[in-house]
């Protein structure tokens, strides 16, 4: 049984992780800014640091420990050109500042058990960053950010025994996908090669075989896309 934490549990891929993870056996406290079904601490990854290490590490104490640190919260994507230069900051915060805060919180904890290849970072990216789509260049940003740093801990850290590996996603059906205008989710289904929008169950089956996964595993970028 291992011991996760799940960033943005409350709803979409989140929740969907947060859900597999529970009905595997293990222990799972989800953090977000609206409660969530089970063990929750509220987290807003937009608040300022000393605020994201007092959360952590109340879910820290909480679940006696941390095996799986799973970092799927993050800001919607505002597009371009109406986007304000506030929209700007939030993305940035939360897809990026926010995470590395919610990191730092947890690495010493993730370091006290070198000895065993069950301590795993997992950040849910977008597959935006490496094909950035029209009006939504500050999201693919602020992605690609949060990517580089949990890549580089994956190789920092890895002779603490932490493997830590980014999870970039297509188009899924989330809630927050559904706001899509009809027109431009007909768009989408067209340029994804099956045709289809790829579902929460998918993405957790896929995340946790990560966390599950080789201990080889480390500092890499895993697509789940749909072909594109």
């Amino acid at each position: 049984m291992r011991k996760a934490i799940v960033i943005g549990g409350s709803s979409g891929i989140g929740a969907g992780i947060a859900e597999l993870c529970a009905i595997r056996g293990h222990r799972v406290i989800t953090m977000q800014r609206r409660p969530g079904e089970g063990d929750y601490v509220e987290l807003d990854l937009r608040w300022d640091q000393h605020r994201i290490l007092a959360a952590v590490r109340k879910a820290i104490d909480q679940l006696e420990g941390i095996d799986w640190l799973v970092i799927a919260g993050g800001a919607g994507a505002y597009t371009m050109p109406r986007v304000r230069f506030g929209q700007v900051e939030e993305m940035i915060q939360t897809n990026y500042i926010g995470p590395r805060y919610v990191f730092d919180a947890a690495v010493t904890e993730l370091r006290r058990k070198p000895e065993l290849p069950s301590s795993r970072v997992l950040y849910i990216s977008s597959t935006i960053v490496r094909n950035p789509t029209k009006a939504l260049e500050d999201y693919a940003a602020s992605k690609a950010a949060g990517e580089t740093f949990f890549r580089a801990v994956g190789k920092r850290f890895a002779k603490w025994g932490i493997r830590s590996n980014v999870l970039a996603t297509g188009w899924i059906e989330t809630p927050m996908t559904a706001q899509i205008d009809e027109e431009i989710k007909d768009k989408i289904l067209r340029m994804v090669p099956l045709h289809r929008w790829g579902q929460v169950v998918e993405v957790a089956d896929a995340a946790y075989s990560i966390l599950g996964g080789p201990d080889f595993w480390t500092a890499d970028v895993i697509n789940f896309s749909g072909g594109l």
